[in-house]
């Protein structure tokens, strides 16, 4: 289970928040800005929880907070993950020649769209909402020891 708050409506230093937190039940994970495309992943587990002092460390005199203490980074495991702007669309005409699925399609898309919506709808009538759509993922694509080669 996890919980998603929206907003662009906070101020913070760069590089003093990360720009996509996911709070789960099992831990914090942490993407950079998805417009990007670069930066670290990060995850955050109770097991790795730092002990420290007991006040906010924003609040002492003369120290920076150490915003990301205890978080570990995960290594990436597939290419592309600099500015990658249409990649989704080369691996779409890759897919139409050669006959296979393509990642982004419409049921993605389609089910994507319908938890969007449901996060509002589950809001203002204060209830789990069941979700319609599913959506079963489609392989990965696979490294390619030449960049920018698709797999078929």
């Amino acid at each position: 289970m996890a919980q998603i708050c929206t907003t662009f409506d906070v101020h913070y230093a760069p590089g003093a928040q990360c720009r996509f937190e996911l709070y789960g039940t099992k831990g914090t994970i942490c993407v950079p800005d998805p417009n990007t495309f670069g930066g670290p992943v990060l995850v955050y587990r109770p097991e790795d929880q730092v002990s420290g002092q007991a006040i906010d460390p924003g609040l002492m005199a003369h120290n920076a907070p150490q915003y990301y203490t205890g978080y570990k980074e995960v290594p990436l495991l597939f290419d592309y993950n600099e500015n990658s702007r249409a990649l989704g669309l080369s691996d779409m005409c890759k897919a139409l020649r050669t006959g296979r699925d393509f990642r982004a399609n419409y049921q993605q898309q389609h089910h994507v769209l319908e938890i969007l919506t449901s996060f509002e709808k589950s809001s203002r009538e204060g209830r789990y909402i069941p979700l319609k759509t599913h959506y079963t993922r489609t392989a990965p694509m696979q490294n390619n020891p030449m960049h920018g080669i698709l797999d078929d």
